[in-house]
């Protein structure tokens, strides 16, 4: 949790990093890969049984049906990119792996 943290408060000069950090944190809260984050779309969103925003998609990889609770971390950035829901197409491991250096953060061999 120590390193979401850090790509959390990730705050940059460099163009574009707090969108990627955004989506870096936002895949950890909710499980999903990029891919399927950039395919999310509004009605991807349906309140729960128990009255929460949850995520409701159909999964690519699986061609299972994968509902997650959205937790309060997950439903800010939701809120902060509005119908964008994410879409940064261009996105790659590239811009990921400079995220990591920049905050010091390693990742398993």
């Amino acid at each position: 949790m120590n390193e979401i943290n850090k790509i959390d408060k990730t705050d940059s000069k460099v163009p574009g990093l707090k969108t990627i950090s955004d989506i870096l944190v936002f895949c950890c809260y909710t499980g999903l890969p990029y891919t399927e984050v950039a395919n999310l779309e509004p009605n991807s969103i349906i309140q729960g049984i128990d009255g929460e925003p949850w995520l409701d998609i159909f999964r690519q990889k699986t061609k299972k049906t994968y509902q997650v609770l959205l937790l309060p971390r997950a439903l800010e950035t939701l809120k902060k990119y509005e119908e964008e829901i994410l879409m940064v197409k261009n996105w790659s491991c590239t811009n990921s792996l400079v995220l990591f250096d920049f905050q010091n953060i390693t990742t398993p061999e």
